[in-house]
């Protein structure tokens, strides 16, 4: 019961950063297209 709550949270915790990383590219992406050169680096 334990080692599938932790194995449950952890793997929350690994799809929550890899949308952070997602998120964080779309955003650089959605800032150059409407501010060119101030994305894009």
């Amino acid at each position: 019961m334990t080692r599938t709550k932790l194995l449950f949270e952890s793997g929350i915790v690994a799809l929550s950063q890899q949308a952070t990383v997602l998120i964080q590219r779309h955003i650089c992406h959605l800032l150059g297209y409407f501010f060119p050169g101030m994305g894009s680096k």
